[in-house]
């Protein structure tokens, strides 16, 4: 079932997930470790994903 709920994985922030600071101020428990920051809410529009490019994959024996 979907609600209509986005979702975006910020890859740029993983640099703060070492930062004791930062890590404190959502208030988790320190037994939690973060792993990825992921945010989430109701789009204000349809966004179109991007093209894909085919990976190039070499086999080699």
């Amino acid at each position: 079932m979907s609600y209509n709920i986005g979702s975006y994985w910020i890859g740029g922030a993983q640099r703060s997930l070492v930062d004791e600071k930062l890590l404190k101020e959502p208030g988790a428990p320190k037994e939690y470790i973060t792993i990825a920051p992921l945010i989430f809410g109701y789009p204000k529009g349809k966004t179109e994903a991007p093209e894909r490019i085919e990976p190039k994959v070499v086999w080699v024996k």
